[in-house]
């Protein structure tokens, strides 16, 4: 049958909005209009229409997954009528799990607990595991649509696009139906297990109201009683001998893998950073994020493969006793006591051994929706349930990332920093400190460091003159020549110091060539003698002025 499928705005019969609709005419002539949610869910039906095959839950026919047209043959009118009523009980499977607006608006008390949830700032739990949630601020359309009771404004608000915790979200079927919002009742999953916490009480009346139980490696001694515990912790119920807590039990109801929920859940592992919980869900957004139709095709699989982490899955690994069980009883047989003090029951396993085969803790990703529980995927349900609980395939390991392979030893040592001796780097120093040529700085710093140095001491002054003047003019220029030239440089250096690696600096270096030069020169031509003294006098006694009183030694010392 020739199938069209239009994106256009529509309404699906329980009034929720669809934005595609598929169109056909069966083979009795009439002619079908259906409004999906999806392209894919429409594809589904048509999958459903052309003839029934062998699916699991993660397809379109169950969970709303993929989906696309087989081929098939020899369809009839009978076959037809079941593939729409397949279609129409998925739908109302659909509706059944979510807090979608047919069935919230259905109660007004929901809509008003919806409502206080938003403006009590109070988290929604999600359908895929987690939290979020949403702001009474920047929802205005939201609040006003739970406020007059309008379910398409609802729909509407959704579509647009709702601010949450977790960013904009577009699907109203992301929100848990809590018992608040017409789901199952508080307790109700509980039932199956009160009835086994009763078969245990029994059990322990039969054997005259005190028995010994034995939990693997030990025993719970003087059991009287078994409670349920409350909240929602690893253990169901508690063994009691009189008052005080001698064992702690999980109970499952279920005598097949398949008939058990899930061992716990997935999105606290993932916030707690448990390595393999991560890396599975890193392959699996790999494998979305890189799949040409934008989403996980087939149920994926992968075992927890740390032995640790599976027995804390299956038994708690917190406190004893609510968060750390002795024992799981899986079993829709009624459960007994044998007078050995073991459980009669389909499964039992203590701890630590971890239920082995097709019970064995097992992580599984497939299509959903909306889903992901704050993980970063965008639509993935994932669950932490028995190996054989749903059919798929191994999860690959996506590709691992390029390292940048380190260079050879000899590699690093070619391009490392040469070692540079300290005697050569203080002879390169040296040489390029004592030859480098002075800057007008350089001479401005001299001339300021002379200045200071010989105006400190008018002492000075008074003593030269005193001694050149007690000196006739025939012996001042002898005096002079010798004790200038073999002094002063001497004097010099003293009174300058030297340089960091022992030898004149350029300040020194400089003074002593520049006087040298000027000495030679003058004192060369006899006749100029005279009128050395006299200047040499006069430079004396101004120069000096303040060296007199600070360093009158420098002259005292001077040998003449």
């Amino acid at each position: 049958m020739p199938y069209d499928i239009d994106k256009q705005d529509c309404e699906q019969s329980d009034g929720d909005d669809g934005s595609y609709v598929l169109r056909y005419t069966d083979k009795k002539g009439k002619k079908h209009s259906n409004c999906h949610t999806s392209k894919k869910k429409a594809q589904g039906q048509i999958a459903a229409i052309e003839g029934p095959r062998e699916m699991d839950e993660t397809d379109d026919m169950v969970f709303g997954g993929g989906g696309f047209a087989a081929d098939g043959e020899g369809e009839d009118d009978d076959g037809l009528e079941e593939a729409l009523l397949r279609q129409w009980v998925r739908e109302k499977l659909l509706a059944e799990v979510a807090a979608t607006a047919s069935h919230l608006f259905k109660d007004r008390s929901r809509v008003a607990a919806y409502l206080d949830q938003i403006k009590s700032g109070t988290p929604f739990e999600l359908d895929g595991g987690g939290t979020i949630i949403i702001p009474e601020e920047g929802n205005d359309a939201l609040v006003s649509a739970l406020e007059s009771n309008d379910s398409s404004a609802f729909n509407r608000a959704w579509k647009v696009g709702v601010k949450t915790s977790d960013g904009i979200k577009k699907s109203s079927g992301i929100i848990k139906k809590t018992p608040a919002f017409g789901g199952e009742r508080a307790g109700k999953r509980l039932d199956k297990e009160d009835k086994q916490i009763g078969e245990i009480q029994a059990a322990i009346d039969a054997a005259g109201g005190v028995v010994n139980i034995m939990l693997g490696r030990r025993s719970a001694q003087g059991v009287t009683s078994i409670e349920s515990v409350t909240g929602t912790p690893k253990a169901d119920a508690v063994l009691k001998a009189g008052d005080e807590v001698v064992g702690a039990i999980s109970l499952k109801y279920a005598a097949r893998p398949n008939q058990m929920q899930q061992w716990g859940g997935v999105t606290k592992l993932y916030d707690a950073e448990i390595p393999a919980v991560v890396e599975f869900i890193k392959d699996v957004k790999y494998i979305e994020e890189n799949s040409p139709s934008g989403r996980i095709d087939v149920t994926y699989f992968r075992e927890i493969d740390d032995s640790d982490i599976a027995t804390k899955i299956c038994y708690g690994g917190g406190s004893w006793p609510e968060d750390d069980c002795d024992a799981i009883v899986a079993s829709q047989t009624p459960i007994t006591i044998d007078e050995d003090g073991n459980f009669i029951a389909d499964h039992v396993w203590f701890n630590p051994e971890i239920p082995p085969g097709e019970w064995y803790p097992t992580l599984f990703a497939r299509f959903g929706t909306g889903r992901g529980g704050g993980t970063g995927l965008k639509n993935v349900r994932l669950s932490l349930s028995p190996k054989g609980a749903r059919v798929g395939e191994p999860l690959p390991a996506r590709p691992p990332t390029p390292e940048v392979e380190a260079p050879a030893d000899t590699e690093v040592e070619a391009a490392a920093e040469p070692v540079i001796d300290e005697s050569i780097l203080r002879g390169y120093v040296r040489e390029k400190l004592l030859l480098e040529d002075l800057t007008r700085a350089d001479r401005k710093e001299i001339e300021r460091i002379f200045k200071k140095e010989m105006e400190k001491s008018k002492v000075a002054k008074k003593i030269i003159k005193k001694e050149i003047e007690a000196h006739d003019k025939k012996t001042i220029p002898g005096i002079v020549d010798k004790a200038f030239k073999k002094n002063f440089e001497k004097e010099l250096k003293a009174a300058l110091g030297v340089s960091f690696f022992g030898e004149p600096g350029k300040i020194n270096k400089f003074v002593v060539d520049e006087i040298h030069d000027e000495v030679e020169k003058i004192l060369g031509d006899k006749a100029t003698k005279e009128m050395i003294v006299k200047i040499c006098k006069d430079v004396i006694i101004k120069l000096y002025r303040e060296l007199s009183f600070s360093y009158p030694q420098v002259i005292q010392r001077m040998k003449v």
